[in-house]
């Protein structure tokens, strides 16, 4: 499918028609990426060595994007096959801050995709990769179900059929499916293999878990030129062997209200360094190097811990084993602390088996720490080897922000037309996570409004003050009702109750109806009463 479609462009570029498209690039010294501006398709590589197929500073032409809207899909990719159809770019790719950012509008939501390279830093080790991100907004008053199929063409180092490897599975070399709860949380590919040393080698990763944002539906490795070709529904021939290495991410169906936002997100870049263990049997681990939080639960927990072991002799390791030694804190789950190697227990020269555990985590009870375990490999005819790894797992107090209604008192009158509602809204443990605050507000019966997070409506005044400052501000007579939905910390924990203050604004003063005596009126009696009418609508007098 690559030459295919190469070959198409050249022919369209001598007759004329077509020429280099605009380009949005950026780069941080370890990880650059580009997109082409007319529709956001993107490419991910080092300043040294590719990632995926093509050049990030020429854009992306082999990886595209499917948004599923209400059973109908449109693709980013001029290119795509039916039933998905072409979506016109709204906003067309563009740098902004340390982000190229397109956006896409359809049946009234809003997309926008978002690629941020950033430096990860792991203890000593540098590495690079690109957040790629997709807000769904839902601008309409109706609900929508929305989805998202996002490719990788991968390339790494040049390789074309780069090897993958997945925390408790053999290398793939292979079309391989993973749905629901066994999508891994993330997974590798190489440009040699992943027997050889991260120093010797291009190792890509992409995180697929991230503890704000649903995890995919459905992962697909196999042959990129048939993925090209999958508009939505795609299942590769079982255990057909690739030769151009392609990727699908798939999120299904996920509900979107009206007003509300949902957010997709994952990450593809270079492996941070994982250490060789050499020796009779090499060593290799693959686990997650910190723990996180989801709605107020630590994730991934249980999580998975994989040690791939390479015999290195000329001769069979026979009878290979390998044993996992946890510390207080983390416990087996249903894994048996020993194990013989998976596929084949006695490895012949060269030949990479492997063992998983299952750990689940405990909760610490006053402070984050890195937990430190041990993984041991023993043969009958080879030389041991062992290799110490560790975990971050955080600390929470499982408890959202603290939450209370300062300004305007509940069902109180105001003369105030640009009445502000205040809030105070403060975490003492990870900090309010403002990306997931929403407030609505009520005028009357029927005019609902619903607001997120912004600069001049919807803000923070000091570090535990939340303001909120309606545009336009209010008429003599509303009624207004304001609700604090939802204002979690970044763990996702929420606030203990729904916040809600009731005012009514009043601006205008009472009227005056009689007044006695009349003006200009002459008075002979010096105990003649002075009276007055008045009368307001809303408060009184």
């Amino acid at each position: 499918m690559k030459a295919k479609r190469l070959i198409l462009i050249f022919s369209i570029f001598v007759a004329g028609l077509v020429f280099a498209q605009p380009v949005a690039y950026l780069s941080n010294g370890f990880i650059e990426v580009g997109a082409t501006a007319s529709n956001g398709m993107f490419c991910i590589g080092t300043p040294t060595a590719p990632l995926m197929y093509g050049e990030p500073r020429s854009g992306g032409n082999s990886s595209h994007t499917i948004f599923y809207i209400d059973g109908n899909l449109y693709s980013n990719d001029p290119f795509v096959e039916p039933p998905a159809v072409p979506i016109p770019i709204e906003e067309p790719a563009h740098i902004s801050g340390g982000s190229i950012i397109a956006k896409w509008v359809q049946n009234g939501i809003t997309i926008t995709q978002m690629l941020q390279p950033v430096m990860v830093i792991t203890g000593t080790d540098t590495t690079g990769t690109v957040n790629i991100q997709y807000t769904f907004i839902n601008n309409d008053t109706l609900e929508h179900r929305i989805g998202l199929l996002s490719t990788i063409d991968l390339y790494v180092g040049g390789r074309d059929d780069a090897p993958i490897s997945v925390p408790g599975y053999p290398f793939v070399d292979t079309a391989l499916v993973f749905a629901g709860g066994s999508v891994p949380q993330f997974w590798r590919a190489y440009s040699r293999g992943p027997e050889f040393p991260d120093s010797e080698q291009v190792v890509a990763q992409c995180n697929l878990y991230d503890p704000a944002v649903p995890m995919p539906d459905y992962l697909v490795f196999g042959n990129n030129r048939d993925i090209l070709s999958a508009s939505w529904n795609y299942t590769p021939p079982p255990h057909e062997r690739y030769d151009d290495a392609g990727v699908l991410i798939r999120w299904n169906n996920i509900r979107l209200s009206p007003d509300s936002v949902v957010t997709i997100r994952y990450s593809f870049g270079i492996a941070p360094s994982t250490a060789t263990i050499r020796g009779a049997l090499s060593m290799r681990i693959e686990a997650p190097a910190r723990l996180g939080f989801y709605n107020c639960t630590m994730i991934p927990n249980p999580f998975l811990i994989t040690v791939r072991v390479t015999n290195t002799t000329l001769g069979t390791a026979e009878s290979v084993r390998a044993r996992i030694i946890l510390p207080d804190g983390l416990q087996l789950e249903g894994s048996p602390q020993t194990q013989l190697i998976s596929p084949n227990p006695n490895l012949p020269s060269a030949i990479t088996g492997y063992a998983t555990w299952s750990v689940r985590a405990l909760p610490p009870l006053s402070t984050s720490f890195h937990l430190h375990y041990t993984i041991i490999v023993t043969s009958t005819t080879v030389d041991s080897n062992f290799a110490t790894d560790s975990v971050f797992v955080p600390f929470s107090t499982y408890r959202g922000p603290d939450a209370e209604i300062r300004v305007p008192e509940n069902n109180t009158f105001t003369s105030d037309t640009r009445q502000e509602v205040r809030f105070y809204l403060k975490d003492d443990d990870v900090g309010v996570d403002t990306t997931k605050i929403r407030f609505k507000l009520a005028i009357g019966m029927v005019d609902t409004t619903s607001y997120h997070y912004s600069r001049d409506t919807l803000f923070f005044e000091g570090d535990s003050i939340l303001v909120f400052r309606r545009p336009g501000g209010y008429r003599n007579g509303d009624v207004a009702t304001a609700i604090l939905l939802e204002a979690p910390d970044f763990h996702g924990c929420p606030v203990d109750t729904t916040l809600m203050v009731r005012f009514i604004v009043d601006a205008a003063g009472p009227r005056l109806l009689q007044f006695y005596p009349e003006s200009g009126a002459v008075i002979n009696n010096s105990t003649t009463k002075i009276r007055m009418q008045l009368e307001d609508d809303i408060s009184g007098v």
